[in-house]
């Protein structure tokens, strides 16, 4: 323990109040940047009060942590209270330590109900599964603090100012009741995410697979592209299905293909477009997956072919990354230009949109007036690091937001790998950073589409430009999720400015 939580630990028991046990809850920022081992050093705040002021229809967090001095360890119990605004729009769950081969262990799961999980299984790759298993009650160690996540949820809510107080207690005469005020701002959010946005994940059974479509959805998840999930998905409202196209997945051009296995998929997908009811614009044909100057010849003739047996047939191309720079199979000339005339919506890698190391390729798309998505490769630590709450699963909608895009995507969102990466039977309860169980790096995803909302609407209301872009690279540039949330505040307070 620092020589600086100890004096705040002393100073806290001769003021106002004196008190025998050695608990005591504490401020955190909620992308906290700290490993679990660190976590302790950075209770520096006593909690005296929590104060969440946002818009409607909005997510925003906060978080608690329950520590104790070395040696130590406590009890305690975590309830909320107040009028029903309060107890029907905040939540608090319980934040899992996970540990990861040759890594710190992370800041991850949230839990509603850990108990509902098995304890001798879980705990064997969850360092605190054990001391957070009984919440709400749950035991602090000197190790392991107890980090406490709030979600307030302004969906339905009214403007005004809600009032209610988080009771953490180790037992009778043992409580400390932390202040809790949920202020409600008069501007309306769109309920519905604007940006197209696609996790390439299954849907994960939550516990069945419309549960799991609805928590995607939830989070600001909209596009599908696994046929097998697609029911669930447009029951939840996603807005777009993008149907792979296996005859042509190899490679092979159309005049070498099997005609009958062209016919019945093509059928298949007719099928699933009236079943669902789906309009022209929300959906494509995936014909292959990053195609490059050597498949996309290939690929204008199989647009020909699909387009001469279905003229109505729709078409989205991923220009894909291949290398470094000097790789001559990816080229403005050979990949985007002949595409040109194909493609109804464009999704490239992020490479072609603004590293500059494809030079015209953002213009060259842009120029065709077609759609303009992007995605993002990310590995296994994206999902668990620190710095979850500023990198890409934040920003990514701060990227569409900068470069005029309309969609983000993330490769991928629970197919990646497994989260827990020594977990024997490789069967995580959530797929990468989400399948039942929510965590901080979903949590965060959401945060970047809340933001992206704000600034499709500063948009429509004809915020200048050049105002937008510097909020864009401020948050894009941000060395602490702190600052993010400083735009955020000052888009609402413009927000609230210039109209409802």
């Amino acid at each position: 323990m620092t020589l600086h939580r100890r004096a705040l630990l002393l100073a806290a028991a001769l003021v106002t109040i004196a008190r025998s046990d050695a608990w005591e809850v504490y401020r955190v920022h909620p992308f906290v940047e700290a490993t679990a081992d660190e976590l302790d050093s950075r209770l520096r705040h006593p909690a005296r009060d929590l104060r969440i002021t946002t818009l409607q229809n909005d997510w925003l967090h906060e978080a608690l942590a329950v520590g104790v001095p070395d040696d130590e360890q406590a009890t305690v119990t975590v309830e909320l209270h107040g009028e029903a605004a309060i107890t029907e729009h905040v939540r608090l769950r319980v934040v899992g330590f996970i540990n990861q081969k040759d890594k710190s262990p992370s800041l991850d799961p949230i839990f509603d109900d850990p108990g509902k999980l098995d304890l001798g299984r879980h705990s064997k790759y969850m360092r605190n599964f054990a001391n957070i298993h009984g919440f709400p009650t749950v035991t602090a160690t000197a190790q392991d603090p107890v980090l406490i996540w709030l979600t307030a949820d302004t969906r339905g809510l009214k403007p005004g100012a809600y009032s209610g107080l988080v009771r953490v207690s180790a037992g009778p005469g043992s409580e400390r009741d932390i202040p809790l005020q949920l202020r409600v701002r008069p501007y309306a959010l769109p309920e519905d995410n604007p940006l197209i946005t696609q996790g390439w994940e299954w849907i994960p059974g939550a516990p069945t697979k419309e549960d799991g479509a609805r928590l995607l959805y939830e989070y600001g998840i909209n596009a599908c592209h696994v046929d097998r999930d697609m029911r669930a998905a447009r029951k939840a409202g996603f807005k777009f299905f993008m149907f792979v196209f296996a005859p042509s997945w190899k490679g092979k051009p159309p005049a070498e293909a099997d005609e009958a296995a062209v016919d019945k998929r093509i059928d298949q997908i007719k099928a699933l477009i009236d079943e669902l009811k789906l309009a022209p614009h929300e959906w494509a044909l995936y014909t292959i997956d990053e195609p490059n100057d050597k498949s996309v010849p290939t690929q204008v003739l199989w647009h020909d072919y699909i387009l001469s047996k279905w003229p109505e047939a729709r078409f989205v191309y991923n220009p894909g990354w291949t290398g470094p720079v000097s790789d001559p199979h990816q080229t403005v000339e050979g990949t985007i230009k002949p595409l040109a005339a194909c493609a109804d919506i464009w999704l490239p890698y992020s490479w072609w949109i603004h590293s500059g190391q494809r030079k015209g390729g953002l213009e060259t798309m842009k120029a065709t007036g077609k759609p303009m998505w992007f995605y993002e490769i990310m590995g296994f630590s994206y999902n668990h690091r620190p710095t979850v709450g500023r990198d890409m699963l934040r920003t990514l909608p701060w990227v569409a937001a900068r470069y005029q895009l309309q969609g983000a995507s993330w490769y991928s969102l629970n197919a990646y790998q497994h989260p827990w990466s020594n977990d024997p039977g490789k069967t995580g309860e959530y797929g990468c950073i989400y399948g039942t169980i929510p965590s901080r790096a979903l949590e965060a995803l959401r945060q970047g589409i809340q933001e992206y909302k704000r600034v499709h609407e500063l948009r429509r209301l004809g915020v200048e430009e050049t105002v937008i872009q510097d909020w864009a690279k401020r948050a894009l540039g941000a060395s602490r999720a702190g600052q993010i949330d400083r735009v955020r505040r000052e888009m609402d307070d413009r927000l609230l400015a210039i109209g409802r």
